[in-house]
């Protein structure tokens, strides 16, 4: 039986959030120098019997640090932790992001009930819209409830939007 909250902190690393302001630096063509007590754990997709994603699984958290050096690069041997491996393969840590608005660079893919939104450039493959037919074929079939719940279910939140058509 889970215990009451009582307004503390249940574990450590949420106890040392509390004490320092967290901050990420970006280094040039290096790290990410995150600081602040920080609690940091893995993250995992998991999946249906077929393959699909269903919802994240937070793994148990790192050991707590005052500061992390986290791997930019990709390259680190000791990952998510930089190792120094972006000084060996020359990594070139330019921003190359857009500064566009979210709408200015989606495509709208409209059906009976709703419209959903996606910019492909802003998806990070996670897989959360692809089970049940994948959501963009589903859009035009969202007048079913069924297919129209599915589809809500299922959106990425960072490049896929709904957005509710009619009355």
């Amino acid at each position: 039986m889970p215990l009451p909250r009582t307004g503390a902190p249940s574990r450590p690393a949420e106890r040392l959030t509390r004490s320092a302001p967290a901050r990420i630096v970006v280094t040039k063509d290096g790290p990410y120098l995150v600081s602040g007590d920080v609690p940091l754990s893995k993250q995992t997709i998991v999946t249906d019997e077929e393959g699909g994603s269903e919802a994240w699984e937070e793994s148990a958290p790192f050991k707590p640090q005052k500061t992390y050096a986290l791997c930019r690069c990709g390259h680190s041997k000791s990952k998510p932790f930089c190792d120094g491996a972006h000084a060996k393969v020359g990594f070139d840590g330019t921003e190359t992001a857009s500064r566009e608005r979210y709408l200015s660079e989606a495509r709208a893919i409209e059906g009976p009930t709703m419209v959903l939104t996606d910019s492909e450039k802003l998806c990070a493959f996670a897989r959360f819209c692809d089970p049940n037919g994948k959501v963009w074929n589903q859009v035009e079939r969202s007048d079913d409830p069924a297919i129209n719940t599915r589809c809500v279910m299922s959106i990425a939140p960072v490049c896929l939007l709904f957005v509710g058509v009619g009355g």
